[in-house]
């Protein structure tokens, strides 16, 4: 394997709302590093599509029903912990999402 060519990171957005998560998805869709494999609804859904799809990254809305960011940012450090989590609440900031994708390697 060539180590020169740079991996796509694989991120899991979740949000409560589809419509932020598709916002989210049109910020990271330009960078052809980055790669959305899934999407959550809420806490324990991003939880249980981070141990099927093993992202790199999880970016996740801190306010959702069931099970919020940070509760779900806890259980996946003891669950997955090779799955950088990163909680945000302000879904417009493309640079800090693009940012957050990149430390991948926490």
């Amino acid at each position: 394997m060539n180590s020169s060519i740079p991996q796509r990171v694989k991120v899991l957005l979740a949000d409560d709302h589809r419509i932020v998560r598709e916002g989210i998805r049109s910020c990271l869709t330009p960078y052809q590093l980055i790669e959305v494999i899934g999407e959550a609804s809420d806490g324990a859904e991003a939880v249980s599509k981070s141990k099927e799809l093993n992202p790199d990254v999880v970016l996740m809305d801190i306010t959702m029903p069931s099970m919020n960011g940070l509760e779900a940012t806890k259980l996946l450090r003891c669950e997955a912990p090779a799955v950088c989590s990163r909680c945000i609440k302000a879904p417009s900031m493309c640079s800090a999402l693009w940012s957050a994708a990149l430390a991948a390697m926490c």
